[in-house]
């Protein structure tokens, strides 16, 4: 079809003389990369992190829904009723004492980890006050509890949360 289409190209010198006349060591560009490392994230891709365990949240559910029944049953509800205003009064340590006590009395086999856990979302209290609001009845079986269930290894001379 066209005339030169079967003809080998000659190679050119050019392309060697280029690569003579260049020094190696001082004419090079370390400092500008290829590569800027922009955009790289550590963060597991979200078709891989799923949230909590279905069975951990299945779990949890379970006991909020026993939970709030009891509470829900019983002279406590009015620690978790809104005032006028629309807020909901936070509990002292007597009250968050009371309500701990109360449920572990009518729940004795429901974990006191679960129960400490569903109580301090119940009432939207922090965990470290929630903790530092109990007794040290109470606090002795929580800890001995995790103790036992392998999640705390170590006697601890601080706080728990």
């Amino acid at each position: 079809m066209f005339e030169d289409e079967n003809v080998p190209e000659e190679p050119t010198n050019e392309n060697e003389n280029e690569s003579l006349d260049r020094d190696k060591i001082f004419d090079n560009n370390f400092e500008s990369t290829g590569y800027d490392g922009s955009g790289t994230s550590f963060n597991i891709s979200s078709q891989y992190n799923t949230g909590p365990d279905f069975l951990d949240k299945l779990e949890y559910d379970m006991a909020w829904e026993t939970i709030q029944e009891l509470i829900k049953g019983s002279k406590l509800m009015k620690f978790n009723e809104p005032d006028k205003d629309g807020t909901y009064k936070k509990l002292n340590k007597l009250q968050i004492n009371e309500v701990y006590s109360y449920v572990v009395m009518k729940l004795p086999l429901f974990p006191r980890v679960q129960v400490f856990s569903v109580l301090q979302d119940y009432f939207d209290i922090n965990s470290s006050k929630f903790y530092d609001s109990l007794s040290n009845t109470f606090k002795k079986e929580l800890i001995e509890e995790l103790r036992m269930g392998g999640d705390l290894k170590e006697k601890t001379g601080g706080p728990l949360f």
